[in-house]
């Protein structure tokens, strides 16, 4: 005896919003990167949070997509802190941006001196209406913008982020090179302008090799070339980029000679004479652009 059974259709799975997050100090470099996103993608949306007013404890949101820009809103900061602002505005704002189902990409601009970590944080794992985001958004890549022949030269540099208005927050403290630094060691995509400036070509070939020296594994795309959406959407290790800008999981890198920009690793199973070690920063601090590692000090064996 033998019965006919229907099979049922299979539910329809839920088709998750892909997120880009673009950082930047640079900000020309960043908009033509948002912009070039926005060309080359069907039903794309910008969401960015102006920070210019958070030490006055106010964020401002806007949208944008090919042909304008709306969506305009105020948001207070809660205890000071930018990173609060973003979990209260920015992961409804993609979730209804999903929900509305109108939008093919969104791309998430962060404000000039934000660190990409925290909000990649929170659009990966975060959760709110009792809603994973996971269910309806994916990260799908973060790219930094930058100019490389400005590289060189703001990695030597120790002006604070404050000094030119590019601060998160009132008690933001970090350098311009410090956030430059970050921002391009996370990112898995660099975006650089197709040509560089007349007059800097010696600069611009540095501001390169330095980047390769920063994040030997990050994929350097140039503006206008077509690769920077595929690029892009390639997909994000939040794990990795984690290790990767955590000072005590760092890998050493390679050592390297290239265009003028050396990478020397340093090591030794001795501990410092921690008197020596004063007086040798103040020859080694100028020095380099970028150091990173762990030391120990003989007078502080833990």
């Amino acid at each position: 005896m033998s019965a006919d059974i229907e099979p049922r259709a299979a539910e329809p799975r839920a088709v998750r919003l892909p997120v880009v997050v673009v950082a930047g100090l640079h900000e020309r470099e960043r908009q033509e990167t948002v912009r070039e996103l926005l060309r080359n993608c069907i039903n794309g949306i910008v969401l960015r949070h102006d920070l210019r007013d958070a030490s006055a404890g106010l964020v401002r949101r806007e949208l944008q997509d090919r042909s304008r820009t709306f969506g305009q809103a105020e948001v207070p900061l809660t205890n000071d802190c930018p990173c609060c602002a973003l979990r209260v505005d920015l992961l409804p704002e993609l979730v209804r941006i999903s929900e509305e189902g109108q939008h093919g990409l969104a791309i998430v601009e962060l404000w000039g001196g934000s660190d990409p970590h925290p909000a990649v944080e929170l659009i990966a794992g975060g959760e709110t209406g009792g809603r994973c985001m996971h269910e309806v958004v994916e990260l799908a890549g973060v790219v930094t913008a930058v100019d490389p022949l400005r590289l060189v030269e703001e990695l030597s540099v120790s002006d604070e982020l404050a000094e030119c208005g590019l601060h998160t927050s009132s008690g933001d403290t970090r350098t311009r090179a410090e956030a430059l630094a970050h921002q391009v060691e996370y990112a898995t995509v660099l975006a650089v302008p197709l040509v560089g400036r007349p007059g800097g070509s010696a600069e611009r070939t540095a501001g390169l090799a330095m980047l390769r020296q920063l994040h030997p594994t990050a994929r350097t795309v140039r503006l206008g070339s077509g690769a920077l959406v595929r690029a892009a959407l390639g997909g994000f290790d939040v794990p990795a980029a984690r290790d990767r800008v955590n000072p005590a999981l760092a890998l050493l890198p390679q050592e390297q000679d290239e265009d003028g920009v050396a990478t020397v690793v340093w090591e030794r199973r001795r501990p410092l004479h921690p008197a020596r070690l004063h007086q040798a920063l103040e020859l080694l601090v100028p020095a380099a652009q970028r150091s990173r590692g762990r030391f120990w000090l003989a007078n502080a064996p833990s």
